[in-house]
């Protein structure tokens, strides 16, 4: 980038991670609020285990829907 200031390039890596983690907080906020988990790219740092369905589990609201229906994606949790 020819005759950028460092003021510019802040700007642009401000604006880089503020649309990121728009698309983040709404892939959380639909998941955690309406129980929608719309993740196109597999983005998230969860994702849906297709096996379990609404019509194969009698009791939706147990701790074993949530833990069989929605599964940690480890390759999308950061690790220092």
């Amino acid at each position: 980038m020819q005759n950028t200031t460092d003021n510019d390039l802040k700007n642009l890596y401000k604006l880089l991670i503020d649309k990121a983690f728009k698309h983040l907080m709404m892939i959380m906020k639909n998941w955690v609020c309406k129980g929608l988990l719309e993740d196109p790219f597999l983005e998230f740092f969860v994702y849906k285990n297709e096996e379990y369905t609404n019509e194969n589990l009698k009791e939706l609201y147990y701790d074993f829907y949530w833990d069989k229906k929605y599964l940690i994606e480890k390759k999308n949790v950061y690790k220092k």
